[in-house]
């Protein structure tokens, strides 16, 4: 187990890590604003059916209430919009890759659908800000999607102390979650995410859109 001061080198096992999957990074090259580029990442989805499937049963959820099923992709994009879909296959293509190690009390899809909910709301009040001062459309939606990727990452690299962690935060409800990782971690989870995006290990977006 790391003790709390090797936590503060953790980026050198970084290349124990999995790989970006390479459909992310191709969901995260397309320019969706032409038309060309729709088409593009619509056939990039229907070419992976755990995506798809992903995609058309989030269209039928309670969180849209369309009133009717939604049967093909593009009737989710109809519903949804490009740019959204693109965000979510972006999401399930991340997700895919932290889920193949078994974890130990982390839950990787509550995790998942806490981060994507926090990329939807980002994405819908960034909005109202000004568009001068406003971050690219990947950007907004990647710091919502990878704010708490640190838990994923402690949890790779040490699951029987991300275990510890997460018993305490299950035991010591009284306390904050900055409390117990001052505690425990000697740093925070955002120090821990800053590091990963430092290492280059976060993809970054290639365009605005």
């Amino acid at each position: 187990m790391n003790t709390p001061a090797t936590l503060h080198q953790a980026h050198d096992r970084l290349d124990t890590l999995p790989a970006i999957p390479s459909i992310a990074r191709k969901i995260l090259s397309l320019k969706i604003n032409t038309d060309e580029g729709e088409r593009a990442l619509l056939a990039l989805i229907e070419k992976d059916p755990a995506i798809l499937s992903r995609i058309i049963g989030l269209s039928n959820s309670p969180l849209f209430g369309t009133g009717r099923n939604i049967l093909t992709l593009r009737e989710a994009a109809a519903l949804l919009g490009i740019k959204r879909i693109k965000m979510i296959a972006l999401s399930f293509a991340m997700m895919s890759s932290m889920t193949k190690k078994p974890t130990g009390l982390l839950n990787i899809q509550n995790l998942w659908q806490h981060s994507l909910s926090v990329a939807m709301t980002m994405d819908t009040l960034a909005c109202l800000m000004p568009k001068e001062r406003r971050p690219s459309d990947d950007e907004i939606y990647l710091a919502g999607l990878l704010h708490d990727i640190a838990f994923w990452w402690l949890d790779y690299i040490d699951t029987p102390l991300s275990d510890q962690f997460h018993a305490c935060m299950a035991t010591e409800q009284e306390h904050t979650v900055e409390e117990i990782e001052a505690k425990m971690l000697k740093m925070s989870h955002s120090e821990l995410g800053a590091a990963l995006g430092a290492t280059g290990i976060c993809p970054r977006p290639s365009s605005p859109y």
